[in-house]
């Protein structure tokens, strides 16, 4: 026992792996105070000690491949953790502790059995690298926005059925992958950092926005202008034959031979026709979300080229006048914090809880080769109002770009849906 409380005693840096450990030992609660790095792996530890606060000036704790089941609340009085990694454990819940840890930098949790984040987000302002893949998360939380330094963000092989609405405005977000979950609809909006998107083995995913997938072909083939859309990364996904009808399908795309259900963003409550498939007007909250939104707020889709000719769009917010919505109702502050699901694809005006869907089919291919293989997709459009519908269809008649898209518009119609 001297031995071990020397070793420690001599060094910044540890490494004890694979050292068979169950428990710390208690040597590291009285001699590990100058401790700026652990490394634990590969040992098999079930559980952290109350005493882990001793460790006032680690930085660094390395603990995959052990059988940690919880990580105790004090993790949170380790103040100076900058990179912890729990990867390959058991642990179903990230604790609420974790979201004071305000230096982190690098929260890396995969291979467990997370079902739930209780930690908020607001204070990890410097977090860089979130890895959740592997476990069994239903849902990511909205106040992810609240990380304004995330560059990268892997959720692989999980049970998300969406992403929040609001993760397209992390402003540098450079990857971000999604792969083999249960996604049912992707964000409408396309991103503000326009990063490296894949989504592959979404086997529920059936359409994609018109923005967001012009924003990830123009990623994936710069140097090519063609009408079919490079979604690289997109593999297992939109094969419109094999996804089940869904009970609570949003709108149902009519074909030739079979019924094609979509799901949208829950926040996006009236997407009902009226008599005669004439949309219904928008709802005071909408309107009232509107207004206040644009008072505090420039949003819009700034288009760009690159020299040979392929075009893409980037998302771009401004926040101005500092709003505060602290009068308001609580169900306008939270919309207006979580900021619109969409923009108007004419005006580019913010929607919230209404909008007017058209479903367009568009080509696209998966492969990286020469050789393509072109298949299709529903893609759909979202107009704040019918006079912006309207003018877009108007226009689009006119267009020398668009022109292509008309004859392959799809009639639909809107499952009746109430949505609390």
């Amino acid at each position: 026992m001297e031995e071990l409380a020397a070793e420690i005693m001599e060094k910044h840096i540890l490494h004890w792996n694979c050292r068979g450990f169950t428990d710390l030992p208690e040597e590291l609660k009285t001699a590990g105070h100058q401790l700026q790095e652990i490394y634990l792996k590969w040992n098999c530890l079930v559980s952290l000690p109350s005493w882990i606060t001793n460790f006032k000036n680690l930085t660094n704790l390395y603990l995959q491949y052990n059988q940690i089941e919880n990580l105790p609340d004090e993790l949170s009085q380790v103040s100076k953790l900058k990179v912890l990694d729990v990867s390959n454990n058991k642990i179903q819940v990230l604790p609420r502790g974790i979201g004071c840890l305000s230096h982190l930098t690098h929260l890396l949790a995969s291979d467990n059995t997370l079902k739930f984040i209780r930690c908020e987000f607001q204070m990890l302002k410097l977090l860089q690298v979130l890895d959740l893949r592997n476990n069994s998360l239903q849902n990511l939380p909205e106040d992810i926005l609240e990380c304004q330094a995330l560059e990268e963000i892997a959720l692989d092989n999980n049970n998300l059925t969406m992403l929040p609405d609001n993760i397209v405005y992390l402003p540098l977000l450079e990857n971000l992958s999604v792969c083999g979950n249960n996604l049912l609809y992707l964000p409408l909006q396309p991103f503000m950092s326009n990063p490296t998107f894949t989504f592959e083995n979404n086997f529920n995913l059936n359409y994609i926005s018109l923005w967001l997938g012009q924003q990830i072909s123009f990623n994936n083939t710069r140097e090519f202008n063609d009408n079919a859309w490079n979604l690289l990364g997109a593999q297992g996904c939109f094969d419109r034959e094999s996804v089940p009808i869904m009970r609570h399908a949003d709108i149902i795309v009519k074909e030739e031979t079979s019924n094609i259900p979509l799901t949208l963003p829950l926040s996006l409550k009236n997407i009902t026709t009226g008599p005669n498939n004439q949309p219904l007007v928008p709802s005071l909250l909408e309107l009232a979300l509107r207004v206040s939104y644009n008072l505090g707020h420039h949003q819009f889709i700034e288009k760009e080229e690159s020299h040979c000719g392929s075009i893409t769009y980037r998302l771009k917010r401004c926040i101005f006048n500092n709003p505060d919505y602290k009068s308001l109702p609580l169900v306008l502050q939270h919309r207006l914090k979580v900021g619109p699901v969409g923009l108007c694809y004419c005006c580019q005006g913010p929607v919230f809880t209404y909008g007017i869907i058209w479903v367009i089919l568009k080509d696209y291919y998966c492969e990286s080769s020469a050789v393509r293989q072109l298949s299709n997709v529903l893609s759909i459009a979202v107009f704040c109002s019918v006079l912006c519908s309207v003018s877009y269809s108007n226009w689009e008649r006119q267009s020398d770009i668009q022109w292509k898209l008309e004859p392959r518009k799809l009639t639909w119609f809107c499952e009746k849906r109430q949505k609390n």
